[in-house]
């Protein structure tokens, strides 16, 4: 078995899922994360996976993919009772439950999203033995900060309980809300009965949920899984190893030298490029440049320095942010992906949530050397606008209001609900919404958000 199927993985997903609001810190948690388990990463002690743009179509291959090597999941995103909002749409708890279940390594899941208390039950029933999820719904800046002091304290050799405490101490001495509430002790739950929780008790909404029977588990700490269960300081062929780690440097020392030395008195002789001998970049690694256009063609930018591409090739699954010349680049994809046949997905999306889509609907491209990828892609949801006419005095639905846009009109019905269709002529971004009816003052709405899909309240004020 090699060292690295042996480290802990920890993966990390993200999700702003376009259809919600979108979370302004979640970048930040997804960074400040990143940041505490690099060093561990960098020294071989765990696999880092990190996923900012987590889809239900690739969650799946990726457990595969990792199946038995998981420690640690963490899930940062909109989320309910029963669901967690990923990018592509919800992901729910009954399929999510049993693929994680799969995951024997798995120690501890953490649900850093809003209520979602109603989840740990099948996680937990799943073979999952610790659950971190939430009471209630949790402010955005609240929940970057609990998981950055949670994994801080976790990562620097306290258990999981011990870090939730220090988390959830970190919180109580930042939030007004919750400080009168410091000296109260910090619940662990053994199982989910939620009937028993009283309203005061959810002043605190982040919980530990733990199997019954396996609270030893709150006991566990990253470095258990080094080593299948051992850590470096009691692994014995490790302690033989350092007993003369002078003596060991300095014999790897001479004979690496010797070897360079011999190397180079022969590319001297041949001429050969004694780099080039052992890089690792070869005719196998290309570069893929994809430009990011509108209907304009590559006059029009869409999203530059702001948009994310996301290339899916093979196993690999690799994010891109746009520059400012509308461009996303991968470099040292593979040789084999250029082959007759072999089509790579191209995904694009904005990190702060506008539908943007590609308008080729399979999104499934040949690569080609010394060529790049337009990807012209397109604002979904400017097609049509919905909304309610109320009374402005009463609150009262009204029937029967013309409500237009650019000469196209629709009529409200005895609720009072109106769709109004945008032929694609007229689409836009932004428009300016009118609505009449005889015996009320005329409406006039202008620089309405289409896209938003949200819908539009029209209230009219009597004569």
């Amino acid at each position: 078995m090699s060292l690295k199927s042996r480290v802990p993985l920890i993966f990390l997903a993200f999700a702003n899922s376009p259809g919600e609001a979108y979370l302004r810190q979640l970048k930040r948690e997804s960074a400040v994360l990143r940041d505490l388990f690099l060093p561990l990463a960098q020294r071989g002690q765990i696999e880092l996976l990190r996923e900012e743009s987590i889809e239900n179509k690739d969650l799946p291959k990726l457990l595969s993919q990792y199946r038995g090597r998981l420690s640690v999941f963490h899930y940062g995103g909109h989320a309910g009772g029963s669901q967690l909002s990923l990018e592509d749409g919800y992901g729910y708890v009954t399929g999510l439950a049993e693929m994680l279940g799969l995951q024997t390594g798995l120690r501890l899941l953490f649900l850093n999203g809003c209520s979602t208390q109603a989840q740990a039950r099948p996680y937990l029933e799943a073979g999952i033995p610790v659950v971190l999820a939430t009471t209630r719904s949790i402010p955005d800046e609240e929940a970057t900060w609990f998981a950055e002091h949670f994994y801080h304290a976790l990562v620097n050799g306290h258990s999981i309980e011990e870090a939730f405490r220090t988390g959830s101490g970190a919180l109580k001495a930042r939030s007004a809300d919750l400080a009168t509430h410091s000296g109260r002790e910090v619940a662990v739950y053994r199982d989910v009965f939620f009937s028993n929780l009283e309203p005061e008790e959810l002043d605190m909404p982040w919980r530990l949920y733990v199997q019954e029977g396996k609270e030893d588990a709150l006991g566990w700490h990253l470095s258990d899984s080094w080593g299948n269960g051992h850590t470096p300081a009691t692994d014995k062929t490790s302690a033989a190893r350092r007993k003369k780690p002078t003596q060991e440097l300095w014999k790897w020392v001479t004979g690496a030298g010797l070897i360079v030395g011999i190397l180079a008195v022969i590319s001297g002789i041949l001429g050969v490029d004694l780099y080039g001998m052992f890089s690792t970049t070869s005719s196998a690694s290309n570069t893929v440049t994809v430009l990011v256009h509108g209907k304009k063609g590559k006059d029009e930018l869409v999203l530059p320095s702001r948009g994310v591409v996301k290339l899916i090739y093979g196993d690999a699954i690799v994010s891109k942010q746009v520059n400012n010349e509308g461009e996303a680049t991968f470099k040292q994809v593979s040789d084999d992906f250029f082959e007759a046949g072999r089509k790579v997905e191209i995904l694009f999306r904005d990190p702060e949530g506008e539908p943007y889509r590609a308008v080729r609907p399979d999104s499934a491209y040949q690569l080609t050397r010394g060529e790049y990828i337009a990807l012209e892609v397109r604002l979904e949801g400017l097609g049509q606008i919905r909304g309610i006419v109320e009374d402005h005095i009463t609150g009262d639905p009204v029937e029967g209001v013309r409500v237009s846009v650019q000469g196209e009109e629709a009529f409200s019905d005895q609720n009072g609900e109106f769709a109004l269709i945008i032929p694609e002529d007229k689409q836009q971004k932004f428009q300016t919404i009118r609505a009449f009816k005889e015996g009320y003052e005329a409406f006039e709405r202008s620089n309405v958000p289409v896209q938003t899909q949200r819908e539009i309240p029209i209230h009219l004020k009597p004569k």
